[in-house]
């Protein structure tokens, strides 16, 4: 039986993605005359235009097989229930493209992946590392055993916030004065956090929510009650979180 792909299996979808740092994103690799799937691990964020975002060396097999063809797909999953078929599990069906250095969109994509991968800083000493965004066509998602769903990809993309750019700003100034209120946000999210609370850190948001950190190498992901496009919006969904 088909089920009916509704707005809230959409949200559902995108907040999964959000809560997890890492995939498998999958190549075209030609064998000779034939060609295969290449599947290797990729660290990952998601643009705030619904993107994945990778980080990947020249000298890497996946370059080398996207130059050849940019059709790839992604998959990111949990693997945490007992029973491993009833765990969420998403694969993203998409076209590669290379984000070019001297693009304004490069701007956005470094700094953004960057904020929750700051060591890969170094990665650009040793080889020559380029950022890719993945542009969805179709996506496959396995909520839970029994409620599976394929829809198309334009439904995970968003549009820009009017604060694009501005993150930097609102970041350093929610860590400088509003640490305090970190530990209650997890809290009321039923997040158990037992460690030191002066090292909860805001690492990134997007119009949806926002990415917590112990410094431990976790990334929360917390909704805001109500979707913020403007700095307005920001200030009022992290001052409401925090009053609740």
């Amino acid at each position: 039986m088909k089920l009916e792909v509704n707005e809230q299996v959409i949200t559902d979808a995108k907040n999964f993605i959000r809560s997890i740092d890492a995939g498998v994103l999958s190549t075209v690799m030609k064998i000779d005359e034939d060609t295969y799937p290449f599947g290797a691990m990729c660290p990952f964020v998601l643009s705030l235009e619904g993107e994945v975002i990778v980080l990947i060396s020249d000298i890497a097999m996946h370059t080398k097989n996207i130059k050849e063809s940019n059709k790839v797909s992604f998959s990111v999953f949990t693997n945490h229930a007992k029973n491993k078929q009833a765990s969420s599990r998403i694969c993203i069906v998409g076209d590669a493209h290379k984000v070019e250095k001297e693009s304004d969109k490069y701007s956005l994509v470094s700094k953004r992946y960057l904020r929750f991968f700051p060591e890969a800083k170094s990665y650009f000493e040793a080889h020559n590392f380029n950022f890719y965004t993945i542009t969805p066509v179709k996506a496959h998602y396995v909520q839970t055993f029994g409620k599976i769903y394929t829809f198309d990809g334009a439904l995970l993309s968003e549009g820009l916030p009017e604060w694009a750019g501005e993150e930097n700003s609102v970041i350093e100034h929610m860590n400088n004065d509003h640490q305090n209120v970190f530990s209650k946000y997890l809290s009321d999210a039923k997040i158990d956090y037992s460690g030191d609370e002066e090292k909860l850190k805001l690492v990134d948001f997007d119009q949806h929510g926002f990415h917590l950190s112990s410094g431990r190498g976790d990334f929360n992901y917390l909704n805001f009650p109500n979707q913020a496009l403007t700095l307005a919006d920001l200030r009022k969904e992290f001052v409401d979180l925090a009053r609740r």
